[in-house]
């Protein structure tokens, strides 16, 4: 599932709501062109995970525009884009900056 940021507070209900899943969070903007190149990327893992594999966790995207919601970016010191978060039972468990392929993404999530 992919989801884009409409208002703030929805951000908390998105984790709770997900929290006994991967969640990962993409704060990004409209005129990155990385930004654009990892959506890309993120959309083909999803599709890819679509496939049943043994029993591996569902995995959530939900992105952010850091320009639409700066208290979220400074809540979460983003200082460039791209910026990916990923949640497990609402706690951050990695962090990484910049664009990455399909192949990074699956060892950043851990599948």
């Amino acid at each position: 599932m992919l989801k884009s940021l409409v208002q703030e507070e929805e951000f908390a209900s998105f984790l709770q709501n997900n929290h006994d899943k991967l969640v990962l969070v993409k704060f990004s903007t409209t005129w990155c062109v990385p930004c654009r190149l990892l959506h890309e990327n993120i959309k083909e893992l999803l599709t890819e995970l679509e496939q049943p594999v043994g029993q591996r966790k569902e995995v959530v995207v939900l992105e952010v525009d850091a320009e639409k919601f700066p208290q979220l970016r400074n809540q979460f010191s983003v200082r460039s884009v791209p910026t990916t978060f990923l949640f497990h039972q609402n706690k951050i468990i990695k962090r990484a900056s910049g664009n990455m392929s399909v192949q990074q993404l699956r060892e950043f999530i851990g599948i």
